[in-house]
């Protein structure tokens, strides 16, 4: 999942601002929703995920419920991230903010930020952020490589580590 953050704070069973949210999206783009880790009503199911999908969304993240899991994952390429499954889905749409900040397990978001996630979760990264830490990132990855490559060798896990 790599894109940026479109962003709709949501009570549940309340989903105005999801609707609200999903009319925005463009290509490339992450709708983020707050449900505020509520997950006892889904905000999002296959019908606005399909929109989300044709409309070349990069992904979905919800603190909540998403519901439709089936369907939302015989989407290629709109990656889904959440709280919770729940078959119960939303039963209004009145309130709740659009690209405003929100926070999704604890981490400020901001509209725009960048989302990246994989098997192994997501980070938040406003754009400013970007080149300073590709660097750092870079460097992470190749003294990994150097690792495996030692590991593979042979060489001893306390030497690799300096584990004295």
């Amino acid at each position: 999942l790599f894109g940026r953050a479109v962003t709709a704070r949501s009570t549940p069973p309340d989903f105005g601002a999801v609707l609200h949210a999903v009319g925005l999206i463009g290509p490339g783009d992450v709708l983020v929703i707050d449900a505020g880790a509520q997950t006892h009503h889904a905000m999002i199911g296959d019908i606005l995920g399909g929109h989300l999908h044709r409309q070349g969304a990069a992904g979905l993240v919800c603190d909540g419920a998403v519901r439709d899991v089936a369907g939302l994952a015989a989407m290629p390429g709109l990656p889904v991230y959440a709280r919770a499954v729940n078959p119960l889905g939303p039963t209004t749409a009145r309130i709740g903010e659009v690209n405003g900040g929100i926070m999704i397990g604890g981490i400020a978001i901001a509209p725009g930020d960048l989302i990246i996630g994989d098997d192994d979760g997501l980070v938040a990264l406003p754009p400013a952020l970007l080149p300073r830490l590709i660097n750092a990132a870079e460097a992470k990855l190749r003294l990994e490589a150097e690792w495996t490559a030692r590991l593979t060798a042979g060489e001893s896990i306390r030497d690799i580590f300096k584990l004295g």
